[in-house]
């Protein structure tokens, strides 16, 4: 079984609303979340639900990479109160959407492919690989 990284989590500052609170109480496998551990936010997409407890995969590439013990890929644990902000699985395909838009109209201005798709590499779970 893969190492589970738990941390400091960081709640958020502001009070929940009740509509986050039904968000948060709405929570579903596949969404992705982001929480804090206090030097960074990064999105985590949820893999189990216990309760209040969550589970799930970093979902982006971390900027403090080597300073943190975990990273893009890696599994965290949770609780509902330290998720900052949801986006739901149609929300995802959404961005993906945008993304793939980005991408067709900066080749159509002539920006060179490779470049821009290192440019973007960090979002590679989100943009398909035989995009043009």
């Amino acid at each position: 079984m893969a190492q589970i990284f738990i941390d400091d989590w960081v709640c958020p500052v502001k009070q929940y609303t009740d509509l986050q609170a039904n968000l948060y109480t709405t929570l579903s496998l596949g969404y992705s979340v982001k929480i804090s551990n206090g030097r960074e936010r990064f999105y985590v997409t949820v893999t189990q639900i216990d309760g209040d407890k969550i589970v799930g995969l970093i979902d982006n590439h971390l900027l403090k990479l080597g300073k943190l013990p975990y990273t893009y890929g890696d599994t965290v644990c949770f609780e509902r109160k330290h998720i900052w902000h949801v986006h739901s699985q149609l929300d995802k395909l959404s961005i993906s959407l945008k993304i793939q838009q980005f991408i067709a109209q900066q080749l159509a201005l002539g920006v060179d492919k490779q470049e821009l798709l290192e440019s973007l590499s960090h979002l590679k779970r989100i943009v398909p690989s035989d995009e043009p």
